[in-house]
């Protein structure tokens, strides 16, 4: 929250939670990612929603049981079906399918990108997880020449709300992760 305030030149913002488990529906069970995102990540990873909605502010701020699902869990759980609409099971949770992502393929790591359930972070932290911290955020700068004064910013934000306590993030670019 305090980023999205208090810092400028930011385009997008996603928190993010991720864990594998099984999802279950129309008696089918599949392992795959659970990613508790906020809103603005299809945006925010340049991974447009195919065919229905992505979920909301409101959804995040409510614990929201509802979802977007990618291809792979499509063509496991839901195979010759629209599942918008249906609901898929997490840890005995029903989520509401709202969106499908469109298909993005293999990363260059190997790993099905498809694979994946989106649910609100909030939802993924208090409901699914029992987590208490997020493990990334995601953000989108304005525009590529802002892309240093936002991590600066960030790192500065970040330092500042430590209160003196050593660091315990890390804010890197994606151009920084493609040299890694």
């Amino acid at each position: 929250d305090a980023i999205s305030a208090e810092i400028d030149n930011i385009d997008g913002l996603s928190p993010e939670v991720r864990d594998r488990s099984q999802v279950l529906a129309n008696g089918l069970n599949w392992n795959t990612n659970v990613n508790g995102v906020g809103p603005d990540y299809p945006y925010v990873r340049n991974w447009p929603i195919e065919h229905g909605a992505m979920f909301t502010d409101q959804d995040v701020k409510s614990l929201g049981k509802v979802c977007v699902v990618g291809k792979t869990v499509v063509d496991q759980l839901f195979p010759n079906e629209d599942p918008i609409g249906q609901t898929l099971r997490i840890r005995n949770l029903p989520f509401r399918i709202l969106g499908v992502l469109s298909v993005k393929g293999f990363s260059i790591f190997g790993s099905d990108e498809d694979d994946v359930v989106l649910i609100p972070y909030t939802s993924h932290m208090r409901r699914v997880s029992r987590r208490t911290n997020i493990s990334m955020i995601r953000i989108q700068a304005a525009s590529a020449d802002k892309i240093d004064l936002v991590k600066t910013s960030v790192e500065d934000l970040l330092t500042q709300r430590r209160r003196g306590r050593e660091p315990d993030f890390t804010v890197r670019t994606q151009e920084e992760l493609a040299t890694a």
